[in-house]
């Protein structure tokens, strides 16, 4: 149960993520029923349903096609937006982390400051 919610609450939830995320139709289907990219939109969704302060997602886009992906990093903006949710994620497609506020690097294992182009062009 999401939160304790009223059922028609969460209904309205589910639906709204499970359309945001390319999903809709698809609510009634078992696992084993759906693509590996569908089961990672319906992980994003269920990480969003929440309305959490903060989501850790690693790949979080990494099996979904382009179009896909670009309405789930708008979904996760218009989180931060309207709730003050804060995302953290990893990611190897440059497409995605243009999207990105602040990037951070991984160098040898070290964890490496944001570059200024990074910073500036996201203030």
């Amino acid at each position: 149960m999401v939160q304790n919610w009223p059922e028609d609450k969460r209904h309205k939830q589910v639906m709204r993520l499970l359309e945001a995320v390319g999903m809709l139709g698809h609510e009634h289907k078992r696992p084993d029923q759906v693509s590996g990219g569908q089961k990672q939109r319906v992980a994003v969704a269920r990480a969003l349903a929440t309305n959490a302060k903060l989501v850790l997602a690693d790949e979080p886009t990494a099996n979904l096609d382009h179009d896909t992906a670009y309405r789930v990093i708008e979904l996760m903006k218009k989180m931060r937006d309207e709730l003050g949710t804060t995302f953290v994620f990893s990611t190897h497609d440059p497409k995605i982390m243009s999207e990105a506020e602040v990037i951070f690097t991984l160098e040898d294992g070290r964890l490496q400051q944001p570059s200024e182009t990074a910073v500036a062009a996201h203030v």
